[in-house]
């Protein structure tokens, strides 16, 4: 399908700041699940938490996590926050521990490669005749801009850098985690923007 962690799995492990666990059940990995430290090691960014599909709803999940929190608290005492990114709707349990940031919804659009002209002028009427269009970003011009208070107050959800199920704080020991991305940026202008937009580049996904 449209998983990721395929094409990540083998970053993930040379990746400075990042731990990934494994879980083994009669001699096969049955669960995983990986933390990033970001903000300076301040915070613990959880993702890709995985369990085979014979094994779900048995709780392995539940004690994988507490495990990878635990040897956290033990390895990383300075990291004091911790965020994640959920794809469904939290329960009033998850919403009792951790403080809502932010919503995404996320829009799919499909069309055949023979109407994807006809689509993009169509999209095109429905933007205001002022707009200048895009402009690509300088990795210097990007960093700039999400760092200064006009993006982080007006452009940034909950002032938070959302970037393929990642929350950042738009501080400068995190712009070294989105160099690692090789993020296109994308804004309307160059200085003071209403829009910007960071682009991941393309991976192979396994079928």
């Amino acid at each position: 399908g449209l998983d990721y962690l395929p094409a990540f799995f083998h970053r993930w492990l040379k990746e400075p700041g990042r731990i990934v666990l494994l879980a083994w059940m009669k001699d096969r990995v049955v669960a995983l699940e990986s933390a990033l430290l970001v903000d300076g090691g301040q915070t613990v960014v959880f993702q890709g938490r995985r369990v085979v599909s014979d094994l779900r709803g048995s709780g392995i999940a539940g004690v994988l996590h507490s495990h990878v929190t635990s040897y956290i608290r033990s390895q990383y005492p300075e990291v004091c926050a911790v965020r994640m990114s959920r794809g469904d709707h939290p329960s009033e349990r998850i919403l009792s521990k951790y403080r809502l940031v932010a919503k995404e919804a996320i829009v799919s659009v499909c069309c055949e490669a023979a109407d994807l002209s006809a689509f993009i002028t169509e999209l095109r009427s429905k933007t205001h005749s002022s707009c200048r269009g895009a402009v690509t970003l300088s990795q210097h011009q990007a960093e700039t801009l999400i760092l200064s208070d006009h993006v982080i107050s007006n452009l940034l959800p909950g002032k938070t850098i959302i970037n393929d199920w990642e929350p950042l704080k738009p501080v400068e020991a995190n712009l070294e985690v989105l160099r690692r991305r090789e993020l296109t940026f994308i804004a309307d202008h160059e200085s003071e923007p209403s829009a910007l937009s960071l682009g991941t580049p393309p991976y192979a996904v396994p079928y």
